[in-house]
């Protein structure tokens, strides 16, 4: 197969590096390493069973020392989901390669920590490495019946160096040569954090520390997503486009960019048939197209007419036919596993990138799971508010009283002054999330099937997770703001103890009538009420309320009006205890769900990048909250 077509990462290399004491400098927190000496090291295709052996060509020719010489990371194990794992930096323009051999002087962090690894890398302790790379281009001797195929890694890019605690390669370690200057490490990692007047940290600052980088990393990355939707807003684009910026790799900068060209084209009223022809082409109108094809095969529908150029393309033909558009040759030749290597496979210049085809998928996937998640009956509709919010900050929902009442007055004289009553609740949106990964077996067998039962399966669980939130309210009966349970004598909205009746379902409705507000006046009565109740009630509660069937006994004593006002409302989550069941008002609602803004009210799908899985990493976040805002407006029988 021609070399220059096989573009897959390759993971992360192990290196064994002794970390010697003669080259650490306590004074700039550095030490000198060898990251790799290419040796070779056997690999082998969880998939096919292939085994191979992969070298590392380290000369200058082969060797990209860009990302390293930039200040790449050094990490703790190549973990690089949160910024608590960036241990140290390589020192700008330390990397070299020469003789076959890669060498780098790395500078640790300052952070408390991180002191226990600085003094453990210090004192010996902590000797291997590994660096993390990309390979561009593979030179591959074929296997012989003496010795497996080999594949050497003739363009490749190192992209972060880590500690690790077992090694692959047993040629490479850190330069022994003494650093002029240099002062002898301390003996243990106590002493070290003397030396460096680091204050010693309890198991809970360490914890509090962490929590803190991680809470950092996610504000950063809700500004970016933030940002994108104010660009969004001011350039009038929509929510399919703000997903597709999220799921790439574009700057906000570049983000702003590409917004005000949309601005502008849609400004110029007269544009030749060639440059519309070359804006329509644009990277973000193709993905658009694209994934619409692939969502319109999906959920069965119609494809829009721009999509319909697309329609039957699957993944492998997606991957063609961005691979095509990026000059890439002989793609109608390629092997499914070919095009699952190149579709993973991160390129420069003209080359295939993976974050095209992560966004056209992630773009059709997130419209495929808004599609699923909005068949599910919203069983909480009419008897709760819903908003957006900006951030995570905490709600405060506020009661008001009704305006007071107009007095009479002398002719001349101020209008009498009154007061609003209020009371309120407080509660915030929270994160939710899952990560889930989309495997290279999966991309290699084009089966959109396997990824659409796993997004079924995501937006199952978005919508249970909602449900149980919303109804977990109402079973678990937590107190309100004012120390008293949501439902309770006190605050007159418990019903007497016993089954569904027609009887029990006017009581609730009389207290739900001669409910006060705030201010302590009589609110109006209800027009419009949801009977919840569990699976067990569900017969019973139709057969008392419905306007639509012949009256049975058990019903034939409800008033007409009641059985009009009323809507029964069916929750599994309702089933607790002695199966409790509840009447809210429709127009007055008991609970707020806010969402993050942003977010369209469903679980939202982003891809990342995972060094180590050969396949596509996905996360799943629904950020909401819910909170009972007043007693005033349910009531409650728990049931019997």
């Amino acid at each position: 197969m021609p070399n220059d077509l096989i573009t897959r990462p390759a993971g992360a290399q192990g290196i064994r590096a002794s970390f010697a004491p003669e080259t650490w400098n306590p004074e700039t927190r550095t030490v000198d390493v060898v990251w790799s000496t290419g040796a070779a090291v056997q690999r082998r295709d969880y998939w096919t069973g292939k085994s191979w052996t992969e070298k590392l060509d380290v000369s200058a020719a082969a060797v990209d020392l860009g990302r390293l010489n930039a200040g790449a990371p050094l990490l703790n194990t190549h973990s690089s989901w949160d910024l608590s794992d960036i241990v140290g930096v390589v020192v700008d323009g330390s990397a070299t390669v020469s003789g076959g051999v890669g060498r780098a002087q790395v500078r640790f962090s300052e952070r408390d920590e991180v002191a226990g690894i600085v003094a453990d890398v210090a004192a010996g302790i902590i000797r291997n490495i590994s660096v993390g790379y990309t390979v561009q281009k593979w030179t591959i001797a074929e296997a012989t019946a003496d010795s497996p195929e080999i594949r050497t890694a003739s363009a490749w890019t190192p992209y972060e160096i880590s500690l690790v605690p077992i090694p692959a390669d047993a040629g490479a370690q850190v330069r022994a040569q003494p650093q002029p200057g240099a002062v002898p490490p301390p003996p243990t990692p106590q002493a070290a954090r003397a030396a460096s007047q680091e204050p010693t940290m309890t198991p809970e600052e360490i914890t509090a520390a962490t929590e803190a980088a991680r809470a950092e990393a996610r504000a950063a990355e809700r500004a970016r997503h933030a940002d994108i939707a104010i660009i969004a807003r001011q350039a009038d684009l929509d929510q399919d486009w703000v997903q597709t910026q999220i799921a790439g790799d574009a700057t906000v900068d570049q983000i702003r960019a590409v917004a005000l060209e949309r601005v502008a084209s849609r400004a110029t009223s007269r544009i030749p048939a060639e440059a519309a022809d070359a804006r329509r082409d644009e990277r973000e109108t193709i993905i658009t197209r694209m994934a619409d094809a692939l969502t319109a095969a999906r959920t069965n529908t119609a494809p829009p007419d721009h999509a319909r150029e697309f329609m039957g393309l699957g993944m492998h033909g997606v991957i063609r036919e961005i691979a095509l558009r990026h000059g890439v040759k002989g793609v109608h030749r390629m092997t499914g596993s070919q095009l699952a290597d190149l579709a993973l496979s991160r390129r420069d210049g003209a080359g295939l990138t993976s974050s095209d085809f992560a966004a056209i998928l992630t773009n059709s996937t997130n419209k495929y799971l808004r599609s699923v998640y909005g068949g599910f009956p919203q069983t909480w509709k009419g008897w709760t508010t819903e908003y957006d919010v900006a951030d995570f900050k905490t709600i405060t929902s506020a009661g008001m009283g009704n305006f007071p009442e107009p007095i009479p007055f002398a002719e001349g004289a101020a209008v009498p002054g009154g007061v609003l009553s209020d009371e309120g609740e407080t509660f915030a949106v929270a994160e939710r999330g899952r990560v889930v990964s989309l495997s290279r077996v999966a991309i290699v067998n084009d089966d959109m099937r396997a990824i659409d039962r796993a997004v079924q399966s995501a937006a199952l669980a978005g919508y249970t997770a909602l449900r149980r939130v919303v109804f977990g309210i109402l079973t678990t009966n937590a107190a309100m703001q004012d120390g008293i349970a949501l439902f309770h004598a006190t605050h007159g909205n418990l019903g007497t103890a016993g089954t569904l009746t027609a009887t029990t379902y006017s009581e609730l409705l009389q207290l739900l009538m001669q409910m006060n507000d705030v201010s302590g006046q009589p609110m109006p009565p209800p027009t419009s009420v949801a009977l919840l109740v569990p699976p067990s009630k569900q017969r019973t509660a139709l057969e008392i309320t419905s306007a639509l069937i012949v009256p049975t006994a058990i019903g034939a004593t409800l008033p007409t009006e009641y059985k009009q006002m009323t809507e029964v409302v069916m929750e599994p989550f309702l089933r607790t205890g002695n199966d409790p069941y509840f009447l809210m008002r429709k127009d007055v609602p008991v609970i707020d769900i806010a969402y993050l803004q942003g977010d369209g009210r469903v679980p939202v799908l982003t891809s990342e990048s995972e060094i180590e899985f050969t396949g596509m990493t996905w996360r799943v976040t629904f950020n909401f909250g819910a909170k009972a805002v007043t007693w005033r407006s349910g009531a409650s029988n728990v049931g019997g």
